[in-house]
């Protein structure tokens, strides 16, 4: 029997995506991603603001 190395799975841990429509994006990701949104982040400052997204780790879609 031959020895197989482990594989090694890369994990992303952050993105960054910049939207124009941030509430529809979020909610897609939510709906059919199964995302977890954080509460909204306004920066007023910088004018942006963000969600934070997790997912189930190992995530794939069927």
């Amino acid at each position: 029997m031959q020895n197989i190395a482990k594989i090694n799975r890369m994990k992303i841990e952050h993105v960054t995506i910049w939207v124009h429509n941030l509430e529809p994006m979020r909610a897609f990701y939510e709906t059919y991603l199964g995302a977890v949104s954080t509460t909204k982040y306004h920066n007023p400052v910088k004018n942006l603001q963000s969600y934070f997204l997790t997912f189930e780790e190992g995530y794939a879609s069927n």
